[in-house]
C-alpha cells in the first residue's frame, strides 16, 4: 500500500515524465484489445475497451469514435472511464463518474439530474447511449453501464448537431461468452438501500446465444429534509452469434424513478451573508405531498455487425425510446423578502413525453494505396423525435406576493395549501435530422497518420430546415513507440431557439444554428501492456453565432454573440505495481464571454472553475494471508466558480476540496467494500443558477456493499 500511496502523491509528475520518455513496449494494437472468445472483430472491441478487466486504462473507444482506431492514433482527446473504476469508487451517478476526467466540471441546481460542462460549455441533457442520440441525461442509471466515453471538443463531424464542448456516450452492459453473476446489497447513511443483480450466461451449448440481465432497485433519502428517490431499472440484453462473421445484439431498458427533489437554496444565507444568519444545508423549501416528480423510460434497440472480410465490416445500430416525466405541484423559488428571511415560492405542474427513433449504419473499410494504409469509415444516421408537454402555474404579482407561498428559512412551517393553477399551456416540437459522414484515417511511413473527413446534415426543427457541413482534420505522429504528438481542427453546429427580426414576417425569421471551432494540440502515451495511458492537451474553443437579444427589436434576437474557452488538460491512468491502480486528472479552463448584447464581455462563464483536480488510487494485497484486502484513497479540488448563469447579480461559489476513501475485500465468491465520500465532512456548494438557486453538496456519506458472485 505504501508504494501505491507514494505513487498517488507523485502521479502527475511521474506521468508527465513518462510522456516525455520513450516507452519500451510497442503501441497497443487493435487485436490485443479484443477477447479471444469474441467472433466479430469490431463487436469485441466495443465490449472489451480495457486490456485488463481490473485496469483503469483503455486503448479504444469504439462507440465514441465510430471506428477501431486506437486512441493513441486518434487526433482528439477522448477519455474512457471503465467499469472497474466506477465500481471501485462506488459511483451511482453519472456526475461522480465524470469527476475522473480533466476538463469536465460537474454540478447543477437539482440533486437527481446530471449537470456537467466540458471545456467550459454545457453538455448536459445531451447524453448519448451506445453511440446514438436520445439519452435524456436526467439521472442516467450507472448500474447498467459497461463504461463511459467522453469526447472533448466538437463531435458534429461524426454525430451531427451538438454542443461545441463535446459529448458523453454511455455504453450499456451487454452479453459476453463467460458465465458470471453477482447479487449485491448496498446500504448506507441517509437511508440508502440498493439491491443489484447482474447475470450473464450462454443460452445454448454452442455459445451462439448469449444473454445478460442487469437490474437494480434503489431507495434513498437525503441529508435534505423530506427529499429522496426510489429507482427501478431492468436492462435485458441478448446476443446471437449468427456465424463467425455476423452478430446481432438486442438491448432493452426499463427505468422508473419517483423523486422528491432536494430544492436549491438562496445564495443569501449560503454562499453570501444574510443578516439572519446561516441557512442550514438540510433545509427543505418544498411542501410535504408536493414537490413530486416521476420519470419513466422504455428503450429497445438492435446492434448488427457483419464482417464481409478481414478488411470490410458493416455495422448498424438502432433504438426506439419512449420517455415521460411529470412534476406535480413542484414549488420553485420566486423571490426573497427584503429582510432576506422569507422565501416566496410558486407552484408548477409539468408533464412532458417524447418518443424518438435513432439509427446509424456505417461501413469500416481497410485498404492500401501504394505505401499508405487507410481505415475508412462512411455512414448515414437519422434521428426522429416527437415531443409534447403541458404546463400550468399561478397568476402572481411579485410586488404583493399574491398567490405565492412563503416559507421562513429560519423557522419553517409546512402545510400551506397549494393555490389553484391556471389552465395548462401546451408545447409541441418535432425534430427530424439525418446526416452523411465520411472519415479516412491514413497511416504514412515514419509513424505519421492523418485523419480527415466531415459530415453533411439536414435538420428540420418544427418544420424549419437547415443544412450544415461539419469538417474535421487532424494528424498524429508516433515519434517514439507508445508516444504520440497530435494536432486537430474541427467544427460543430447546434440548433438554437429565437427569431431574427423581419420587416416582411411578423414572427421573424428562424435563427441559424450556433457554430463552433476547435483547435487542439497534445501528447498521448500508451504502453502495450496496458499499464499506462496519459494525455496532455492544449485547446481553444470558439463558440460563434450565439443568439443574443436584439437591442433595436425587443422580443427578437441577433446572432452577434461569441464565447471562447482556452485550456490545458492532463488525464493519466497508471498501474505502477501489481494490485495498484491510479487515476489522475487536472484541468485549467479559462472560458469567457467575448461578444454579447446582454452578457458582460470579458466575464468568465459561470459554473466553470479555473482549476480542477481529481485523483484516485486503489491498492489490493496480492499474496499472503491478507490477499484480497485493499484500500482506496482520492478526492477532488474545484477552485471558485461563477454562480449566476443570467449575469443579473453575479456572485461566486467558493472553491472546495473533498477527500474520499474506501476499503475492500474480494475473493472468488465474495466482494465487500466500504466507500466514504467527503471524509472530512466539508461544507460546499456544488452548483447554482442564480441567487435563488444554490445547491449544497452532500456531507460525509458512507455506503457498504456486500456482493455474492456466482
Amino acid at each position: 500500500m505504501k508504494t501505491c500511496q507514494t505513487s498517488l502523491l507523485l502521479a502527475a509528475p511521474v506521468a508527465l515524465q513518462l510522456l516525455t520518455l520513450p516507452l519500451a513496449a510497442q503501441t497497443a494494437t487493435i487485436a490485443s484489445a479484443a477477447s479471444e472468445d469474441d467472433a466479430v472483430a469490431l463487436t469485441e472491441l466495443e465490449i472489451n475497451s480495457s486490456r485488463d478487466g481490473d485496469s483503469y486504462t483503455a486503448a479504444l473507444a469504439a462507440s465514441a469514435s465510430k471506428s477501431s482506431i486506437p486512441l493513441l492514433q486518434n487526433p482528439q482527446n477522448i477519455q474512457v472511464v471503465p467499469r472497474s473504476l466506477i465500481d471501485d469508487q462506488g459511483a451511482f451517478q453519472l456526475e461522480d463518474i465524470l469527476d475522473n476526467v480533466a476538463g469536465v466540471a460537474v454540478g447543477g441546481y437539482y440533486d437527481n439530474w446530471d449537470y456537467f460542462r466540458i471545456r467550459g460549455f454545457s453538455a448536459d441533457f445531451n447524453t448519448f447511449i451506445d453511440g446514438l442520440r436520445g439519452g435524456n441525461g436526467l439521472g442516467e442509471e450507472t448500474y447498467g453501464l459497461e463504461r463511459v466515453e467522453i469526447i472533448k471538443g466538437p463531435a458534429s463531424s461524426l454525430f451531427g448537431q451538438g454542443p461545441i464542448s463535446g459529448m458523453v456516450n454511455a455504453v450499456s452492459k451487454r452479453p459476453h461468452a463467460a458465465r458470471s453473476g453477482e447479487l449485491a446489497y448496498t446500504f448506507g447513511n441517509y437511508g440508502y438501500h440498493q439491491v443489484g443483480l447482474d447475470v450473464n450466461s450462454p443460452l445454448d451449448a454452442d455459445g451462439a446465444l448469449l444473454g445478460r440481465v442487469a437490474a437494480v432497485w434503489r431507495d434513498r433519502e437525503s441529508f435534505v429534509d423530506y427529499a429522496g428517490a426510489e429507482n427501478i431499472y431492468v436492462a435485458p440484453s441478448l446476443t446471437w452469434r449468427i456465424n463467425a462473421d455476423t452478430s446481432l445484439t438486442f438491448l432493452g431498458k426499463y427505468a422508473d424513478a419517483d423523486i422528491v427533489h432536494a430544492m436549491p437554496l438562496p445564495a443569501h444565507g449560503t454562499v453570501l451573508d444574510n443578516p439572519n444568519g446561516k441557512v442550514r444545508s438540510s433545509l427543505w423549501v418544498g411542501e410535504p405531498g408536493a414537490n413530486l416528480a416521476g420519470e419513466r423510460n422504455y428503450q429497445g434497440g438492435l446492434e448488427f455487425a457483419h464482417r464481409f472480410s478481414s478488411d470490410v465490416t458493416l455495422r448498424q445500430n438502432l433504438r426506439y425510446d419512449y420517455y415521460n416525466q411529470e412534476w406535480f405541484d413542484m414549488l420553485y423559488p420566486g423571490y426573497l423578502s427584503e429582510d432576506q428571511r422569507t422565501l416566496y415560492r410558486y407552484p408548477y405542474d409539468y408533464f412532458q413525453s417524447w418518443h424518438d427513433f435513432a439509427a446509424d449504419t456505417r461501413l469500416e473499410i481497410a485498404f492500401d494505396t501504394a505505401s499508405l494504409q487507410h481505415n475508412l469509415v462512411a455512414g448515414f444516421d437519422l434521428y426522429r423525435k416527437e415531443y409534447h408537454a403541458t404546463y400550468a402555474t399561478v397568476d402572481w404579482d411579485p410586488a404583493t406576493g399574491v398567490d405565492f407561498i412563503g416559507i421562513d428559512l429560519y423557522d419553517p412551517v409546512y402545510g400551506t395549501a397549494i393555490p389553484e393553477m391556471t389552465a395548462p399551456g401546451v408545447s409541441d416540437t418535432r425534430t427530424h435530422s439525418g446526416g452523411l459522414y465520411v472519415h479516412d484515417h491514413v497511416k504514412f511511413d515514419g509513424g505519421v497518420a492523418v485523419t480527415f473527413g466531415g459530415r453533411y446534415d439536414v435538420t428540420k426543427l418544427n418544420g424549419v430546415r437547415f443544412e450544415e457541413f461539419s469538417p474535421r482534420a487532424g494528424a498524429t505522429w508516433e515519434f517514439r513507440r507508445g508516444l504520440t504528438a497530435y494536432a486537430s481542427y474541427s467544427e460543430s453546429f447546434n440548433a438554437q431557439y429565437g427569431s431574427l427580426f423581419s420587416e416582411d414576417q411578423a414572427a421573424g425569421v428562424p435563427v441559424d444554428p450556433e457554430a463552433g471551432t476547435n483547435l487542439e494540440v497534445g501528447l498521448k502515451s500508451a504502453a502495450a501492456d496496458g499499464r499506462l495511458t496519459a494525455t496532455i492537451s492544449l485547446y481553444q474553443l470558439t463558440r460563434e453565432n450565439v443568439a443574443t437579444s436584439d437591442p433595436l427589436h425587443p422580443g427578437f434576437v441577433t446572432v452577434t454573440g461569441e464565447q471562447r474557452s482556452r485550456g490545458f488538460e492532463f488525464d493519466g491512468r497508471f498501474k505502477p505495481v501489481p494490485g495498484c491502480d491510479l487515476s489522475v486528472a487536472y484541468a485549467y479552463t479559462h472560458a469567457i464571454i467575448t461578444e454579447d448584447n446582454d452578457l458582460p464581455e470579458g466575464a468568465r462563464r459561470p459554473g466553470v472553475p479555473l482549476h480542477t483536480f481529481s485523483a484516485w488510487a486503489k491498492y489490493t494485497i496480492q499474496q499472503g494471508a491478507l490477499a484480497g484486502f485493499g484500500a482506496g484513497l482520492g478526492g477532488k479540488y474545484y477552485s471558485e466558480q461563477g454562480g449566476d448563469e443570467t449575469f443579473a447579480e453575479p456572485f461566486m461559489l467558493p472553491g472546495y476540496t473533498l477527500v474520499d476513501a474506501a476499503l475492500y475485500y474480494e475473493s472468488e465468491r465474495w466482494r465487500v467494500q466500504l466507500n466514504v465520500e467527503n471524509v472530512f465532512d466539508r461544507e460546499y456548494y456544488e452548483g447554482a443558477y442564480n441567487r435563488l438557486y444554490v445547491l449544497p453538496g452532500e456531507p460525509l456519506t458512507a455506503r457498504v456493499t456486500v456482493a455474492m458472485k456466482f
